[in-house]
């Protein structure tokens, strides 16, 4: 939207007074126009003009047209809210430390404090497993032992791969569900 559209646009609201934004008049209220709008939208001149035209009688100056687009900026504007105090623990960054450097040196001096909760839901499930598997699987078992084996409704089981000893977990959807979800029937076939 050009300054010319704004012009056109007054004149065809105030017609009686037209003829003062003809020529010079006009080209000097364009530019002033131009000037005083240049760090507005489009849309906030458009509305600025509109509520200009709706409550003033008489040709307006760029001033006045200026007073609407100011006051409809204040009014749109979003509200600055202060951040709310909360209070946050300290943490102890040599325990966190400690255990990263355990983590990432190469002799792998962290193990994890494997309780007997732990232990015993491990033991549950792979009777003949390790401490050392029971560590090397640590996140895998908490994860299951927290949730009590379940996913988002569904039963979950866990596979253990029997070369590297990882623990896999898998969802375990019942058949009657499987088969009211699909058209095809256990051999792949479609019904």
């Amino acid at each position: 939207m050009g300054v010319e559209n704004v012009i056109e646009w007054i004149q065809s609201a105030y017609p009686n007074d037209s003829w003062k934004l003809d020529s010079h008049n006009g080209d000097d209220f364009g530019d002033m126009l131009g000037r005083s709008f240049a760090k507005y939208t489009d849309e906030e001149i458009l509305n600025a003009v509109e509520k200009v035209i709706d409550n003033v009688q008489e040709l307006p100056s760029v001033a006045t047209i200026k007073k609407y687009a100011d006051n409809a900026r204040r009014a749109n504007r979003v509200p600055y809210y202060q951040e709310l105090p909360f209070t946050r623990q300290k943490v102890d960054m040599r325990q966190v430390e400690k255990a990263r450097s355990q983590v990432f040196s190469k002799e792998k001096t962290y193990s994890p404090v494997i309780t007997p909760e732990l232990r015993n839901f491990a033991k549950a499930h792979f009777h003949d497993i390790t401490d050392t598997l029971i560590a090397k699987n640590y996140c895998e078992l908490i994860a299951n032992m927290e949730t009590d084996c379940m996913e988002n409704g569904y039963p979950t089981t866990m596979w253990m791969n029997k070369k590297t000893g990882c623990i896999d977990t898998r969802v375990v959807i019942p058949w009657n569900i499987r088969k009211s979800k699909s058209s095809f029937d256990k051999f792949g076939k479609e019904e």
